[in-house]
């Protein structure tokens, strides 16, 4: 109906369907480090993917809540002098207030309008495998809330065929359509009526439409593939629709408010295995006598639009069933799906524990999850159908390290938990994207210690609060959010809300929790001992870098300051408790003490300072008799005097002072923050006698514990962690007795792959192949092509990129953008893994630089993935100039520079400068002094 668009019958399944099958044609610095104290965390885990926000809380859903709106806004416009940079592909009609067509478009707010509210929809999609593209009907029950003459909805790049509108009760009252307009600013599909819609009356849409499955792009309805175990290359046809593309599948009302039912059916082949998935189960099959049938799914619960999901594969399955009934299933590839009954097993644990930790019963019949060959972040929450990277659901006990298999268990456990928090209870819209996301990941971390003890995991902001109020009261207050809001959406109010009530007002929890999630940033807390027995505590806010310009803060209501609940120890073992009520406070104390430790166990969202004097003698008391302390509180005092170094309040040689015991820890997370902070200060030195200075430091210090753990594969999870940092850590400044023992073993793996244990082998993989030739490279190289299992294949990738030759390094990058050779889903993590290779932190950068274009075609809607890559190419620099190489590139890409993981990007490159010109000097000199005593 509109200019532009290409007939397609919309029953023309014939012509369109196929049989799908066809033949296949970092500096490795100091060591890693995930530079964690520059997004303040109390866990110390290991970042995983960043779909299930490991960072932690509020605060790190409010960022990536905040690229979600960035990406999602469209900045327009070009600057000047940018003519060397040619990515920009908006034209002209691009603009809220014209159609496609020309013609002035009537609807110009970036919100729907609210007069009409859907409340059923029946969707039949006709994929076809063999032309990728597919036809569909959708109907669209409504309620008039208000009068209304036009009906506002979404959709992109699909081909409407046909628009019927009637009255629910009396099919036979048509109302005739006089406009149809389409904007793709807004992508809104505005369609006038000639008659006023009543109110609270019911109609029905009817619209029949056609449109591609994307083969670039991991978002929409895409296409993955796999080879098959005969050779044979397969494809599924699978969807992605968070935040906001839905709407490029089928014409809705795409916005989270927008519940609905949905009553879907997908036509597949009638062979071959083929099977289709939706969110709810198959009711019924219609044979279409044509070869192929019409799987009719059971209508949904109330749901969001971008919960919506489906799949057609050819995939395997294994099945178990929860002791209240519900069927769990998981999917994959056929020859993976042994690989898949650990993340069965925890599913049916997990589904069981949350449904009696909320008392909110599951409201689904089954819960099937699936590994998505090609998918761009770790996993999404459609309602009873999760959908997973490979990696992110595969677990063989005989390959993969312990590290992988608890981050099978938690991703598994926080998509779960999204079941409830997102699912059942709903967002009002993005901005409140933690109600999502800070649940879950707090949940997931409280599901995977019940399904695996083992698996102890941390805290955040929620713990914070969990931790002030108590296990009763928190445990009540999430069970009635969730009976009070489910089918429904809430807000942050609505939630703090029901906190307040549980403790009957006792404490105003909204009021301090607005203090936290309407404003950005985080407080320090700095605790000072005074005469007559008092504490002084005072707030300011915590900035990476308080002279970057990105580190200019904006007004706030609440002016940075913060309701901290505050709990301290001291050295006799007594607790003390104050509330900083956004202000500063004094605690009056009964008894003399030689140190205090703020946030003890790490249960707060903020950083400690102290006075000068308790420094040194928490310095005494980690030297003298480290474990006074506990685990979590020396872990606390590394991570923050690193932080607070970062942001000029505290000196760098305090935090290495601290690290100056290190060498009698047995514990992971000591350790993991003092390697953590010595790679930090390492990688910005300048000096080549400061860098060796640093490493021969670094030896004194960790080889007793190198000794003690060994090479040996045993004991506890956080035992096998820390023996890898270790090892990482001795490769990584070339301690030939790791670097030799490497080097053996994966000549021997080469022939014998069991040789080495799973924990150990991507660091005996990476640290041989910094010292390996181009033959036993392109030996790796074909391991990689040959392979077929997608750990496997992740971890070689990894190894490729450890190489240390420029041309080697070029050929995987440009091999990285070659679909034939390594899919579009682990593009993004080659070119990272180059970055992160001292010889590759230019060449990556100016091969996304080159290829930016086509980078931001793939992946600029899938959200996570692009944030992943412009961190990734940026985290290495370090100087003026690389800084202004990225101002200006980011400053000529239509309005990128200001998305925040831009932003927060140049001000990490900021924050390095910065610290170089405060502490280089200083540090250097401690190093030199530190290595003669």
């Amino acid at each position: 109906m509109d200019a532009g668009d290409s007939d397609v019958e919309s029953n023309d399944r014939d012509k369109l369907l196929g049989d799908g099958q066809g033949k296949p044609g970092q500096k490795r610095k100091l060591f890693t480090t995930t530079d964690s104290s520059e997004q303040f965390h109390s866990d110390g885990r290991f970042s995983r993917n960043k779909r299930c926000f490991i960072v932690g809380g509020l605060l790190a859903g409010v960022v990536i809540l905040a690229i979600l709106i960035g990406i999602i806004a469209k900045s327009k416009g070009q600057t000047n002098g940018c003519d060397q940079f040619t990515t920009s592909t908006h034209d002209s009609i691009d603009r809220p207030n014209i159609s496609v067509n020309g013609q002035k478009f009537p609807y110009t707010l970036n919100r729907l309008p609210l007069a009409l509210r859907p409340l059923q929809y029946h969707i039949l999609l006709s994929p076809s495998i063999q032309h990728m593209n597919y036809t569909g009907q959708v109907s669209i029950i409504m309620r008039v809330e208000n009068p209304v003459d036009h009906i506002v909805l979404h959709q992109r790049n699909l081909y409407i065929s046909t628009i019927h509108l009637v009255h629910t009760r009396n099919t036979k009252r048509q109302l005739k359509i006089v406009k149809v307009l389409k904007n793709t600013y807004n992508e809104y599909l505005y369609i006038k009526v000639n008659q006023t819609m009543a109110r609270y009356q019911f109609y029905t849409l009817k619209i029949l439409f056609s449109g591609k499955v994307a083969t670039d792009k991991l978002i929409g309805v895409y296409r993955s593939m796999y080879v098959a175990a005969n050779g044979d290359q397969r494809v599924t046809i699978s969807t992605d629709f968070e935040p906001a593309d839905a709407r490029s599948a089928f014409p809705c009302f795409d916005e989270p408010m927008f519940k609905s039912h949905f009553k879907i059916s997908i036509v597949r082949p009638d062979t071959e295995k083929w099977i289709a998935l939706s969110n709810m189960p198959v009711e019924s099959t219609t044979d279409l006598h044509n070869g192929y049938v019409q799987d009719n799914f059971a209508n949904s619960t109330y749901m969001s639009t971008y919960l919506v999901a489906f799949v057609l594969c050819q995939f395997d399955s294994l099945q178990t069933n929860t002791s209240d009934g519900i069927m769990v299933r998981t999917w994959s590839v056929p020859s993976q799906i042994s690989n898949t009954e650990y993340a069965l097993k925890v599913a049916r644990e997990a589904l069981s524990f949350y449904e009696n930790y909320f008392a909110v019963n599951y409201p689904l019949p089954k819960l099937d999850i699936v590994g998505i060959p090609f998918f761009s972040s770790g996993a999404m929450e459609n309602w009873g159908l999760l959908f997973f990277k490979e990696t992110s659901l595969l677990y063989d006990k005989t390959i993969d390290s312990t590290m992988s298999r608890q981050a099978v268990s938690t991703t598994v456990c926080h998509e779960i938990s999204h079941q409830w928090f997102g699912n059942l209870v709903t967002l009002k819209w993005w901005d409140n994207l933690w109600l999502n996301e800070g649940f879950a990941t707090y949940m997931e971390n409280i599901g995977a210690s019940n399904t695996n003890p083992e698996f102890q995991v941390g805290a955040s902001l929620l713990h914070m609060l969990h931790a002030f109020l108590g296990d009763l009261a928190f445990h009540n207050a999430i069970h009635n959010y969730l009976q009070n809001y489910k089918f429904s959406n809430a807000d942050d109010n609505d939630l703090w809300k029901s906190f307040s009530v549980v403790i009957h007002n006792a404490f105003n929890v909204e009021r301090m929790m607005n203090t936290w999630t309407k404003q950005a940033h985080f407080p320090v807390i700095t605790i000072k001992k005074l005469a007559h027995s008092k504490l002084e505590m005072t707030q300011q806010v915590y900035s990476i870098n308080p002279t970057s310009d990105q580190s200019k803060i904006h007004s706030s209501i609440y002016g940075y300051k913060w309701i901290v609940p505050v709990k301290a120890i001291s050295s006799n073992g007594k607790v003390y408790s104050h509330i900083l009520d956004m202000d500063n406070g004094t605690i009056t104390t009964s008894e003399n003490f030689r140190w205090i430790k703020g946030n003890c166990n790490q249960s707060g969202y903020y950083r400690v300072n102290y006075d000068e004097e308790n420094w040194k003698n928490l310095q005494h008391q980690l030297n003298e008799k480290h474990k006074e302390l506990n685990t979590l509180d020396r872990f606390g005092l590394l991570d923050d005097s690193l932080a607070l170094s970062k942001a000029g309040l505290l000196s760098g040689t305090t935090f290495l002072s601290l690290t100056w015991y290190i060498d009698k820890e047995r514990d992971f997370l000591p350790v993991k923050a003092a390697l953590t902070g010595i790679a930090y200060m390492h990688s910005l030195l300048t000096k080549e006698e400061d860098i060796k200075n640093a490493e021969k430091y670094l030896l004194r210090k960790i080889k007793p514990i190198y000794e003690y753990l060994g090479w040996i594969d045993d004991g506890s999870p956080l035992q096998q962690y820390l023996r890898s940092s270790v090892l990482s850590s001795l490769c990584s400044i070339n301690y030939p007795d790791v670097v030799d023992k490497s080097k053996s073993l994966f000549k021997e793996w080469l022939s014998n792959p069991k040789v080495i244990p799973p924990n150990l082998k991507d660091i005996v993989l990476e640290c041989a192949m910094t010292q390996a030739d181009e033959a036993t490279w392109n030996k790796m190289f074909t391991k990689y092509i040959k392979s077929q299992n997608p750990s496997e294949k992740k971890e070689y990738l990894s190894t490729l990129a450890a190489i240390r030759n420029r041309k080697l390094l070029y050929q995987l990058l440009e091999s990285s953008m070659k679909e034939e050779i390594i899919s579009i889903g682990d593009t993004i993590s080659v070119i990272t893994s180059v970055a992160n290779n001292p010889l590759g932190v230019s060449m990556a950068w100016r091969f996304s630089v080159r290829h930016w274009k086509e980078l931001t075609a793939r992946y600029a809607a899938a959200t996570f993935a692009m944030a992943n890559l412009i961190t990734g190419i940026t985290g290495n620099f370090r100087t003026k100039e690389e800084l202004q190489k990225v101002t200006d590139f980011f400053h000529c890409q239509d309005g990128k520079s200001t998305l925040p993981v831009v932003s927060e990007a140049i001000e990490k490159i900021e924050a390095k400068i910065f610290w170089r010109q405060l502490h280089e000097e200083h540090v250097a000199k401690w190093f030199k002094i530190a290595i003669k005593e």
